[in-house]
C-alpha cells in the first residue's frame, strides 16, 4: 500500500511540474536565451569575489530578464575573466527590431568578500559579449549590432558591496544599457501606388519630386489614404510602412 502511495504522489508532482503559472504547459514555454557576458575583476586585491549577475531586456512593452547567481569574478585583465552565461526567459515576447538590453551586477551572499568591484568585457572578437537571441553583440558605448566590435575592447567598472544577505535581495548594479535597433530592409519600401509604383531610389510621382528622409525615396504623396496592408500614406509629409512586428515612419 505504501509503495502504492508514493507511486501516486510521484504521478502527481510529476503532472503538476509541467503546469505553468498561468495554468498552461510549461512544457510549450521557450527555452532561455542566454546573455553571455566576460565579466572579470577590475583589482586582483579583490581575488576571490563572487558576482550575481542580471540580465534585462525590454521593447518597451515586454521584458525578458534573467539571472545568475554566485559567478568566480576571476581576476583583473581580459585574460582572467570568466564567460558568464545568464539564461534570460521571455525573450520571444520582444520586438525583434528594437529593444534594450541591460546588464546589472551585485555582491553574492556565497561571496568570499564582501565588497569587489566587478569588471564588463565586449566589443571585440575575442571580449565577444553577445544576447543569443539573434545573436546581438554589445557594441561601442550602447548599441547592440549583429556582428562582434572591431575593437579596441571596451570595459564597465562597477564597484559592489554584499548587503541583503542571506535573503538574496541585494541591491543591483548596473554595468549599462545597449540598445539593438534593426535596419529597415530595403524591401520594405515597395507598395502600390495608384496603380503604378514606387522603389527605392528616386522617383518623379504627378510629376512633382519631393525628397523625403527615409530609403532615398522622392516623390509627392496626397491626403491620408490606405493602399494596402503594408503601405499607409498619412498626409502630405509622412508614409509610414507597415510589416508585422515592425513600423518605419518616414518624414519630408
Amino acid at each position: 500500500m505504501r509503495k502504492r502511495w508514493l507511486l501516486v504522489l510521484a504521478a502527481l508532482a510529476a503532472s503538476m511540474a509541467l503546469v505553468g503559472p498561468s495554468g498552461s504547459s510549461a512544457t510549450s514555454l521557450a527555452p532561455p536565451a542566454n546573455v553571455n557576458v566576460w565579466v572579470g575583476l577590475k583589482n586582483s586585491d579583490d581575488v576571490g569575489t563572487s558576482f550575481d549577475l542580471m540580465a534585462v531586456a525590454t521593447d518597451g512593452t515586454h521584458t525578458a530578464s534573467g539571472e545568475l547567481d554566485d559567478f568566480n569574478g576571476g581576476s583583473s585583465g581580459f585574460n582572467n575573466a570568466h564567460l558568464a552565461a545568464i539564461p534570460v526567459f521571455g525573450y520571444a515576447m520582444l520586438n525583434p527590431n528594437s529593444f534594450t538590453l541591460t546588464v546589472s551586477v551585485r555582491v553574492s551572499c556565497l561571496s568570499r568578500h564582501t565588497s569587489g568591484t566587478a569588471r564588463l568585457w565586449w566589443n571585440d572578437s575575442e571580449a565577444n559579449s553577445n544576447f543569443a537571441a539573434g545573436p546581438v553583440y554589445l557594441t561601442g558605448a550602447n548599441t547592440l549590432s549583429t556582428s562582434p566590435g572591431t575593437g579596441p575592447k571596451m570595459t564597465a567598472d562597477v564597484l559592489v558591496k554584499k548587503n541583503g544577505c542571506p535573503d538574496n535581495t541585494g541591491t543591483w548594479q548596473s554595468f549599462g544599457s545597449w540598445t539593438y535597433t534593426a535596419a529597415v530592409p530595403q524591401s520594405q519600401f515597395h507598395c502600390q501606388l495608384f496603380g503604378g509604383s514606387y522603389s527605392v531610389g528616386g522617383l518623379t510621382w504627378d510629376g512633382h519630386p519631393q525628397a523625403w528622409s527615409c530609403g532615398g525615396l522622392s516623390f509627392r504623396l496626397p491626403t491620408f489614404q490606405t493602399l494596402d496592408d503594408d503601405c499607409l500614406l498619412e498626409g502630405n509629409n509622412h508614409l509610414a510602412f507597415h510589416s508585422p512586428p515592425a513600423r518605419y515612419d518616414c518624414y519630408l
